[in-house]
């Protein structure tokens, strides 16, 4: 399975426009680029064990910055969703849970980052198509603050 990458648009525009700047002379990068991947690719969702929700699936989120400014995650956030029937409805607190292994909010530059993902949920609808949102915000060592947004699909 090949790891799937997610476009950063936003950090995308920022490197192309720091890269279109400039007096000629030869400068440093201005601010991080920071792609992510998500592994595996298709989640699957598997029964859970622990006998209080329904379906648990596990990912990695694997933060690379690539533009050689070291960054920090200030962030993460998560919703997971049950995408039944092509409706997407936000599951609360009873219906899901998320743990997240971050071992440590520092991205070096030109280095990576593996975000560990355990999501244990039992969706309204019976069924166990679900959709987990994690939304990072990120400071670079430049000043320059972005947020980006990885939507992973659960079957």
């Amino acid at each position: 399975m090949r790891p799937r990458r997610v476009a950063r648009p936003a950090l995308a525009l920022l490197a192309a426009a720091v890269a279109g700047c400039g007096g000629g002379g030869a400068t440093g990068p201005t601010a991080a680029f920071i792609s992510q991947a998500v592994t595996p690719d298709p989640v699957v969702a598997t029964p859970a064990t622990d006998g209080t929700l329904q379906y648990a699936a596990a990912f990695t989120v694997t933060l690379t910055e690539e533009a050689g400014v070291g960054a920090t995650v200030r962030d993460v956030s998560v919703a997971v969703y049950d995408v039944t029937g092509g409706v997407s409805t936000a599951l609360d607190s009873t219906q899901a849970s998320v743990a997240i292994d971050l071992p440590t909010p520092r991205i070096e530059a030109n280095k990576t980052l593996a975000l560990l993902y355990d999501v244990r949920y039992t969706l309204p609808s019976g069924g166990r198509a679900a959709q987990v949102k994690t939304t990072l915000v990120f400071v670079d060592d430049k000043g320059n603050s972005y947020t980006g947004t990885v939507s992973v699909n659960v079957t």
